[in-house]
């Protein structure tokens, strides 16, 4: 065997060999050899893949897929598992936005809640000859609960929207909408607050409905809102407070206890708007907006 050549010298070396050495395929990718010892390239690898085997063919790059309870997270060059206790609660997802809903990685299980719309208080006409008015709250949203013990990867959601306030004068508040999640639960919208067409002087004389709580179903639990309060006619004439959504109890607007007043809008998901109040005026007022509703996942490992 002659001494002068590649085999007996550094690589480095040799002559013939490009000076950026030799290409054989792929950019950023691994040597393997097929079933007859043949070497070829793998495709090009991505972040966190490793060279898995398979009995008689050729190796293949390709990423570790999580198992229950099992988050993965590829990097550059770096691959980090981590583990979560089962039944350990891994994330809460509030969805306020009609979508699709996506469990995040390694839930298993999970509770959902849907919660309506509120509805909208009433507005009220003009009043004179030192005479008042009010109109009814608007109603608090229905809840729906659920424990579901394999959680979908995915589902289909719709947030209810929020009642409007009745216009300035003798106009109703408008229902919420109803919150449905997977086709399966339903939180009914609050009603309107009802609008007061009469005025009065001295003691209260007439009551104008607040609008009906949402109902609810399709849940292991069904709670439905709370109704809004009546609208009072006479005496100090106030529109009446918005309902709560079950379960997040998150108070309705409050209602105007002072005359020539535009009714409040709700501050928390599925509330109802106040109704609107006058007293000695040839002014008219809108009733409150209702809030929307609300969507709330546990997801459970």
């Amino acid at each position: 065997m002659a001494t002068a050549n590649a085999l007996n010298n550094n690589i480095a070396n040799c002559t013939g060999l490009p000076a950026a050495g030799l290409s054989l395929g792929a950019n950023s990718a691994m040597i393997v050899t097929n079933s007859s010892g043949v070497a070829s390239m793998t495709s090009t690898m991505t972040d966190g893949q490793v060279i898995i085997g398979s009995t008689g063919a050729t190796p293949v790059a390709a990423s570790l897929t999580a198992g229950s309870g099992i988050t993965i997270t590829p990097g550059a060059g770096t691959i980090s598992i981590a583990a979560t206790a089962a039944g350990s609660l891994i994330n809460v997802q509030y969805l306020t936005t009609s979508g699709t809903y996506t469990k995040t990685p390694g839930t298993n299980k999970i509770i959902v809640y849907a919660i309506g719309g509120g509805g909208g208080g009433g507005g009220v006409p003009s009043s004179s000859s030192n005479n008042t008015t009010g109109s009814g709250g608007g109603g608090g949203g229905g809840c729906s609960m659920k424990y579901y013990s394999v959680a979908p990867s995915t589902a289909s959601y719709t947030i209810g929207s929020n009642g409007a306030g009745g216009a300035a004068g003798t106009n109703n508040g408008t229902a919420g909408g109803s919150t449905t999640f997977d086709s399966t639960l339903t939180g009914n919208g609050g009603g309107g607050g009802v609008a007061t067409s009469n005025t009065s002087t001295g003691t209260i004389t007439y009551f104008y409905s607040g609008g009906s709580g949402g109902s609810a179903t399709g849940g292991d639990l069904d709670l439905s809102g709370q109704p809004g309060s009546p609208g009072l006619v006479g005496g100090i004439g106030c529109g009446g407070n918005g309902g709560q959504a079950a379960f997040i109890g998150s108070g309705g607007a409050r209602g105007v206890a002072v005359a020539n007043a535009t009714g409040l809008s709700a501050t928390g998901y599925g509330s109802g708007g106040a109704g609107a109040s006058s007293f000695n005026t040839a002014s008219t007022y809108a009733g409150g907006n209702g809030a929307p509703g609300l969507i709330i996942v546990y997801e459970y490992a």
